[in-house]
Parts: C-alpha cells; structure tokens; sequence
C-alpha cells in the first residue's frame, strides 16, 4: 500500500514546462498522448501507459527536441510508470535522463531537479538501497 502511495505522490510532482509551443496539430497530438497516458496510468494499466508513454517520448523528442524540458518531463512520467511495475532498472534510466536535461537547463537547485531526485530516491528506497 505505502507503495502505491509514494507512486501517487510522485506523480503529482509533474509540472507544466514552458518554452516555444509547437505547432497547433502537434500540440494536439501531444495533448491527446498525453491524456490517453494518464489515463491508462490511474486505471492501473502500467503495460499500455509504458507504451504510449514511449510514443509521447518520440513526438516530444521530434517536436521539441531531445533537450527540452517537455522531454524530460515526459522521461519523468515513464520513469514513474516503470516504477510502478517494478521495472527498477528501466524507470532509473529514465529518471536519470530526466535528471540530466533539467540539471543543464535549470540548475541543480530547481523544484524540477528536486522531484526526479525524489523520484530517484522512492525507486532506491523500494529498493532498500539507502
């Protein structure tokens, strides 16, 4: 149970990343990517969300590039998924990629770096490798 809660927890660290918006259909294709991941997500549908997490991923690495913020947020979200399936050393590779983008673009200090260390550290602590 205290599982699913710091996987709860975590989830709602997301935050909206700012930037240049891409173009309209895009846009739409990302938001509907994106609603269709959460929802899968809270169904407890971790397979299918992973998927169409990977998917999101792609469109936000060709629309805003491997760089962005969005990415690592999106990098962020997979990381959670794979958490919650035990997917250890997946969801670390994420978080990791994540952690690295906002670390270049906002600084060690950031609330965003802050969440995928938390991220890093729940996936550590399930671990028992404290």
């Amino acid at each position: 149970m205290w599982r699913l809660l710091v996987v709860l927890v975590a989830w709602t660290l997301f935050v909206t990343v700012e930037g240049a918006p891409p173009s309209a259909a895009q846009t739409i294709d990302v938001v509907a990517l994106d609603q269709q991941f959460k929802t899968l997500y809270d169904q407890g549908k971790y397979a299918e969300a992973a998927a169409i997490g990977e998917r999101l991923l792609k469109v936000t690495k060709q629309t805003r590039g491997p760089d962005h913020l969005a990415t690592a947020t999106v990098l962020n979200k997979i990381g959670i998924v794979y958490l919650s399936q035990g997917q250890y050393d997946e969801a670390l590779k994420a978080f990791a990629q994540a952690l690295a983008i906002r670390e270049k673009a906002l600084g060690p200090d950031h609330p965003e770096v802050a969440g995928t260390l938390n991220n890093s550290a729940i996936l550590y602590q399930i671990q028992g490798r404290y």
